[in-house]
């Protein structure tokens, strides 16, 4: 706390700056100031942490054929799963597993069953890398 002396001339200037100084309401709202870019950072952090992600589709068409080269029923599996990461950069790096299986019905034989063919198959890795070329673009100024 600034010392006032006795010989001292007090202009305006200086009893508003010093009043400033001491007000409690200024001291708590620069307290605001520094919690909130503290927990900016801390959401800045989060979302530049590693994230998995997944995801599963199944479908089974069972829709009326207009032909009889068209099998007679379809179920379709899809899923994947993997990691992703953002970095400070705008980059965006995944690292993915995915697997894709068709099988079609071809014939219906009744009380024997069903006669279900593994036409389709595919397990893949993917590893992707995407950059924005526009960066924070818009975040001042827009």
């Amino acid at each position: 706390m600034p010392k006032v002396h006795c010989h001292q001339k007090l202009t305006l200037e200086s009893v508003v700056s010093l009043a400033l100084e001491n007000a409690d309401a200024y001291r708590v709202v620069g307290l605001d100031f520094v919690s909130a870019a503290l927990e900016e950072q801390a959401t800045i952090g989060a979302a530049l942490d590693p994230t998995l992600v997944g995801a599963m589709d199944y479908q089974d068409d069972n829709s009326a054929k207009t032909n009889g080269f068209q099998p007679l029923r379809s179920k379709d599996y899809r899923w994947n799963l993997g990691v992703q990461k953002n970095w400070d950069t705008g980059t965006l790096t995944s690292l993915t597993w995915s697997q894709d299986r068709v099988d079609s019905q071809f014939a219906d034989l009744g009380a024997m069953g069903d006669v279900f063919v593994t036409n389709y198959k595919q397990s893949a890795a993917v590893l992707a890398l995407e950059q924005s070329l526009l960066k924070n673009r818009c975040s001042r100024n827009c």
